[in-house]
This record gives structure tokens, C-alpha cells and sequence, in this order.
């Protein structure tokens, strides 16, 4: 509590602290280039860690109260000016939808404001280093961080998002385009390929040669012997 001399009125500060983890690497997404910090489980830690990247003044930072019993504290960050309002309202009235009283971390917070709940596509981005999460709202996206959690929420999502990885930026762009293009290049023929494989190996056997047939044959002996 301060009082001042002369004034009717005192102002009376928080100053509790609790033992929070220190910032330390990501563990999940490490890379070469870049910076070794991740996000904690401390809410006003992490969106340091943002506004240490973000030193704008157009970047929101909004607090809202998820669920209806333990009222945990989220935060909504965004650039004013450069993510959609419609988008900013979108992801506000989610979160103001939640009706439970367990929201523990980011996965049960994605499973509750997700859209389409039986798609298997994942339709937000979580990301646990603070750098990931600061290039993506530069480009107008909405990120969510929940108190108590190591990761934040990056809404919405896409394909690109999805199959980009936290080194891209850091690289130069000759051989960021060539990374980028043989990951994609791997996950077209890691998709086609079983199933190119299956019809040869069931329905066009003779278009395989008889050392991969003969392979085929014996493994499926092994399988099916009494």
C-alpha cells in the first residue's frame, strides 16, 4: 500500500510472486538458426517474450477469462491495422463460448473452439517458440496464449502454416525454396506411393519385376503359413 501526503486516497499494488520455470529452449521445435528460448508456463512471461520481438505500438494485447469455474486467464495478441477485425472478433467469440471448467492448457482450449470438430485436419497452429508465434502474427494472424501453458494457439491455420517450419525464415531464399519443395515433394509421395505399391503388389503383378515379386510372395508366405 502507498500513501501519499496529502491525498485522501491510497494505491494499493500487487507485488505476489509465485515459482514459475525460467525461460529455457524449445524441446519440441529446435533449430539451427535462431532463437534457443520457448515459451513458459508464466502468461506475462510469454507475452514479454512476444513484445520483445513486436516493438510496435499497434500490437493487442487483450485478457479474457476462458471457462466457466476456474476463470483462466488467456490473452488475445494481434497487430491493430493488420489482422482482420472479423477475424479478431471471430477468435474473442470462441473463446467467450467456452463452457467448462476445466480449460488446463492450449489442446483442450483447440478442441473446445475448433469449428469442425470430426475433421482430421488440425485447423489452428501451436507453436511453443515465441519467434514462430511473432512472424505469424506480423502477417495478421491471431495468437492465444493461456496461463499455465508452454504453447500458443495461432489462429487461423493453413496448409503452407502447416508444412512450414521454424527455420524458414532464418534461411536465405534459394535454399529455403528448395527445402520447402522437397518437404512437399515428401509428403505427395509419401501419400501415393502405399497405395501405388498395393495395386501393384494385388492387381498388376506383372508389372513388377520377379526379385520385388518374389520378395512380395515370400513375405506373404510367412504370413499366412499354418
Amino acid at each position: 500500500v502507498v500513501l501519499v501526503e496529502g491525498e485522501a486516497v491510497a494505491m494499493v499494488a500487487d507485488t505476489r510472486g509465485y515459482e514459475y520455470r525460467s525461460v529455457g529452449a524449445p524441446q519440441n521445435e529446435k533449430v539451427v538458426r535462431g532463437p534457443q528460448e520457448g515459451f513458459n508456463e508464466n502468461l506475462r512471461t510469454n507475452i514479454t517474450l512476444i513484445r520483445r520481438m513486436i516493438r510496435r505500438e499497434d500490437l493487442i494485447c487483450e485478457f479474457r477469462q476462458v471457462g466457466s469455474g476456474e476463470n483462466i486467464k488467456a490473452a488475445v495478441i494481434y497487430l491493430k491495422g493488420t489482422a482482420n477485425p472479423a477475424l479478431v472478433q471471430e477468435v474473442k467469440g470462441r473463446l467467450a463460448r467456452v463452457d467448462t471448467r476445466m480449460v488446463m492448457n492450449t489442446g483442450i482450449l483447440e478442441q473446445l473452439t475448433e469449428q469442425h470438430r470430426l475433421s482430421p485436419f488440425p485447423q489452428l497452429l501451436c507453436t511453443e517458440r515465441p519467434d514462430r508465434a511473432a512472424s505469424h502474427i506480423m502477417q495478421g494472424y491471431v495468437a492465444v496464449l493461456l496461463d499455465g501453458s508452454p504453447f500458443a494457439n495461432i489462429m487461423p491455420t493453413t496448409l503452407f502454416a502447416l508444412m512450414a517450419s521454424s527455420e524458414d525464415i532464418y534461411l536465405r531464399q534459394l535454399p529455403g525454396s528448395i527445402i520447402r519443395f522437397v518437404r512437399y515433394m515428401g509428403a505427395i509421395i509419401s501419400i501415393l506411393l502405399p497405395g501405388l505399391f498395393l495395386s501393384l503388389v494385388l492387381y498388376h503383378q506383372g508389372m513388377m519385376s520377379t526379385e520385388a515379386l518374389s520378395t512380395v510372395v515370400a513375405s506373404r508366405k510367412m504370413v499366412f503359413a499354418p
